[in-house]
C-alpha cells in the first residue's frame, strides 16, 4: 500500500505537468477567488495536503510496530 500511493501521486503530478505544457490548467483551487472564498479553498488544499503525508506517516508507522512485534516473537 505505501508503495501505491506515492505512484499515484506521480502519475497525477506527470499529467498535471503534460498538460500544463499543452495549455490547460488544472489546478484550480483557490485561483481567482478573493475574501473568505479563497481562505476557504486555499485551507481546504492544505488541509487535503496534510490528511495525505497524515496517512503515509500512519502506514509507515504501522509497518514499523509490525515489523517490531515480529521480531519480539
Amino acid at each position: 500500500m505505501i508503495v501505491v500511493v506515492p505512484i499515484l501521486f506521480d502519475c497525477y503530478f506527470v499529467k498535471m505537468f503534460c498538460q500544463k505544457r499543452q495549455g490547460m490548467q488544472t489546478d484550480q483551487i483557490g485561483k481567482d477567488k478573493v475574501g473568505f472564498a479563497k481562505f476557504v479553498e486555499v485551507t481546504m488544499k492544505i488541509a487535503a495536503i496534510l490528511v495525505f503525508i497524515a496517512g503515509l506517516l500512519s502506514v509507515s508507522a504501522l509497518k514499523q510496530v509490525i515489523v517490531l512485534l515480529l521480531s519480539v516473537s
